[in-house]
């Protein structure tokens, strides 16, 4: 990549941006979007919140934890209660994999499909949203596809809305909590963890202790060192993160032209080599994308594309439970 850490594509109907996720996340992109195709002026009142003077976490810290000290007693009962949560048993023998470029897969859940699963959702699980339905949706099909999964299953949650309000950022503002999931968790158990996360502040939390911990880290971090994977393939489990980025675009400055043609493709790069990162967002009225990232030498791509097919069928059988 350029010094910048941003490069945008254009080809005819599609625009392609890579950049480093330490410049930004979604919010950063979607910003691109606006003032690249001259949605927005850069000298618009609409960036006035983002010309703050106080550090964003520093500020959703405070907010979040001065303004209700009792959410300390909260974070710690949650911090207590998932500590047993880890992988247990003998560890497989390891060999180095050198870092590679991702490899990804993709599919569009169309309107109407994804208006099945909503009213069957509102008959069977008022109330359940649909990201913790998909969740559990994938676990099973990354199963019955051969992919075995780890315990901990990472679910990033947005930091900002814990900002004061007129105050928003560019930067990469999320932080990534692991959650004990398998396929038999279902879909209300994943909405209660990820209430009493959001409730207890553990969002702000942890993007505070992660800085903090990068911070002292500093140049001793080696992003060139080799990874290491089980030595026997069948032995190797997959660590799924799944990232809901919301509705695309994010702003009224960008507009799809065409709703039914609208298609998101984000391609994250996964933790690790055994990691499998899915990114689901919504596009045009109501269609699902999700792509899923992974590294080939390490994780089948036509199984990960097997799930993905699979994923509605899932989504249907984990509300009908």
């Amino acid at each position: 990549m350029p010094e910048t850490g941003l490069r945008v594509v254009l080809a005819g109907e599609w625009v392609a941006i890579e950049f480093s996720h330490g410049l930004g996340d979604v919010a950063f992109s979607q910003a691109v979007v606006d003032v690249m195709l001259g949605g927005v002026a850069l000298t618009d009142p609409h960036w006035a919140p983002y010309r703050r003077g106080r550090h964003p976490l520093a500020a959703a810290a405070a907010r979040t934890f001065g303004g209700d000290p009792r959410r300390l007693v909260e974070l710690a009962r949650l911090h207590h209660s998932g500590r047993t949560t880890a992988d247990t048993g003998p560890q497989a023998p390891t060999c180095a994999v050198s870092r590679s470029t991702p490899s990804a897969r993709t599919i569009r859940i169309d309107d109407h499909q994804i208006a099945e699963l909503r009213a069957a959702r509102d008959r069977h699980l008022p109330g359940v949203s649909m990201f913790a339905i998909v969740t559990c949706a994938l676990l099973r099909s990354l199963s019955q596809a051969g992919i075995d999964t780890r315990r901990d299953v990472t679910i990033p949650f947005d930091v900002r809305p814990y900002l004061p309000r007129r105050m928003d950022t560019l930067a990469s503002f999320s932080a990534g909590l692991t959650f004990p999931l398998n396929t038999s968790t279902s879909a209300p158990e994943v909405k209660d963890m990820i209430a009493a996360a959001y409730r207890s502040g553990r969002p702000v939390a942890n993007l505070v202790v992660g800085s903090t911990k990068l911070r002292i880290a500093g140049s001793s971090l080696d992003a060139d060192s080799a990874w290491r994977v089980a030595a026997n393939p069948a032995a190797v489990r997959a660590e799924l993160l799944h990232s809901y980025v919301g509705r695309i675009p994010q702003t009224q400055f960008s507009p799809f032209t065409d709703p039914d043609l609208a298609f998101n493709y984000t391609v994250s790069d996964p933790v690790s080599p055994a990691g499998i990162t899915v990114t689901s967002s919504t596009v045009g009225d109501h269609a699902l994308c999700l792509s899923a990232a992974f590294h080939a030498d390490v994780i089948d791509g036509d199984r990960v594309s097997d799930a993905l097919t699979a994923v509605v069928g899932h989504a249907l059988a984990v509300i009908s439970e």
